[in-house]
Parts: structure tokens; sequence; C-alpha cells
């Protein structure tokens, strides 16, 4: 895939025009999506040698995994996406919040599933990753966007010291979705041994109650509650070691490799609740002012 940008200077228009050679229709959604977080509003993809199936599923990603896309001119060679949620539309701790809601909620349906042996349930699950997506890209955006705009920032009472820590938390989020989805994807697989299932279960309650602390003390920029998760580390990392050797001893290898599969996902589940909590307290220090 060859790619040429046709814009000059930084991007004080927030319009792009993209033009892609032959090659990966994935590519050129990739390079979308890098153009949309870097806070462009109106891209132009030029592709004149782009199949019909090829534009079709290029303009359903986009639509899919960015968050206000609206095609507002195409023909057989190029396609124009304006973007048209603003600031004051959806702020970024609405949207960090709302985030941690759906892949909380992502996790809790996948231990419903496990419980109840839901594998409908379950195969639900993994399309609210693409909602998480959208919402995280969005997030990048509108810290791209915050260098030209201080008030993206500012209204939800953050500054531009705290902008690394506010992408750590969101990618962390979208990282568990990611998690979820695949926790959903083995579901099947675990239902054929009920002593795994209920061990695994017992064991996902408590990662995704550490996971929902840990958005929520930074929704609410609590730094005591966030300590207090990390404090948690030397008592609870143990426990996923105890369980991989009792995942490994399960007599239908095929239950075997996935409950240890579960077991690895909620083990980054958890650690990605501890990065939530140090990027929040790593932010809240910020806001200590400095002395000589």
């Amino acid at each position: 895939m060859k790619l040429l940008i046709a814009a000059k200077g930084r991007y004080t228009s927030n319009k792009v025009v993209v033009k892609c050679g032959n090659g990966s229709k994935d590519m050129v959604v990739r390079e979308f999506v890098s153009y949309y977080t870097a806070g462009h509003s109106l891209i132009t993809l030029v592709c004149p040698d782009m199949k019909t199936e090829e534009r079709t599923y290029v303009k359903d990603q986009i639509r899919r995994r960015l968050l206000g896309a609206e095609v507002i001119e195409e023909d057989a060679e190029k396609i124009s996406v304006q973007f048209l949620v603003g600031v004051n539309e959806l702020s970024l701790s609405r949207t960090i919040a709302r985030t941690a809601t759906i892949s909380y909620h992502m996790l809790k349906d996948v231990v419903k599933s496990l419980v109840d042996g839901d594998v409908d349930l379950a195969s639900e699950v993994p399309v609210r990753d693409d909602e998480v997506d959208r919402f995280y890209f969005y997030v990048a955006r509108q810290l791209s966007l915050s260098s030209l705009n201080q008030e993206i920032l500012e209204e939800d009472g953050f500054s531009m010291t705290h902008i690394i820590n506010i992408y750590a938390v969101a990618r962390s989020i979208e990282r568990v979705a990611d998690h979820a989805t695949r926790l959903a994807n083995l579901v099947r697989d675990l239902l054929s041994d009920k002593l795994a299932v209920e061990n695994l279960a017992t064991l996902a309650e408590s990662v995704i109650a550490i996971y929902r602390e840990s958005t929520q003390a930074f929704i609410k920029k609590d730094k005591r509650s966030s300590q207090e998760i990390l404090s948690s580390m030397d008592s609870f990392v143990p426990v996923f070691g105890e369980a991989t050797k009792t995942a490994v001893t399960i007599p239908d290898v095929k239950s075997a490799s996935s409950t240890v599969l579960a077991l690895e996902s909620l083990r980054r589940v958890y650690r990605y609740s501890i990065d939530i909590a140090e990027s929040t307290v790593d932010m809240l220090a910020k806001d200590e002012p400095l002395r000589s």
C-alpha cells in the first residue's frame, strides 16, 4: 500500500487528502484512523483503483470504528468523511466513564455466561468491543486536539500535564475490552469442566471488582482508592500462579488449555487495573505545586 498525503504544514484547517494506490484495504482503514486521531475534521480518501466491495468495506469500518463519522461526498474515486461530534457534546470524562462501564459489563456478562452455561450471551459480548474502540479513538483524537484547544482538558479539570495519564487509562480500558472479547470466545470450551468454571468465575469476580474500583478512582480522581488497589499486588498476584497450576491438571486437554488462556486474560485485566491506578496516582501528583 502506498499512501501519499496531500497536506502542507500543520493541520490548521483540520482537512487532509489521503491518496492511496493498490493494496490492502485494512491498511487504508488504519491510515484513515491515524488521521482521525490526529484531529482532522474532514478527511478525503482518494483511491481511483479501489474496487466497489473494497470501498464498501472501508466505509463500513470507518462508520463502525470512528465516532461521528458522516460521509458527505462520494464518487467512484474518492470518499470525503466529516466528523461531527464536538467537545461540548462528549467530554473526556464522560467518554472514559462510558468505555469503563461498557467494558465492565462485558466482563460481567462473560462470568454470567460461564455460570449459566449461556453461550448465546457470550457471543454478544464481542460486538460491544467495537463501541469501546470508537470511544478510545475519540479520546485519542480529543487529546490531539487539546494541543490547540486546552478547553477540552480544562472543562474536566485536566491540564496538559495530564495528557499522558489520560491516554494510558483509555488505552488500558480498551485492552480490557479486548480481553473480555477473548474470554467470551473461550466460554464454549470452558463449560466442559464444572469445577474449573466455578473456580474461574470466583477469581474473575474478584478481578472485575478491582477493575471497577480502578476506573472509578480515576473518574473521581480518588488517590486513596488508587493506592489501596496498588497495595493489593503482593497478595493477589500469587493467586494467578496457583490457579494456573490447578488448570493444567484438568483431564480434558481442550478445557485445560482454554482455562489457562482465560486465566492469562484475567491476569492481564488485573494488570491493566493496576496500570490505571498507577496512572491516577501519577496524574494527581502533578497537581501538587513544585517547590524549590
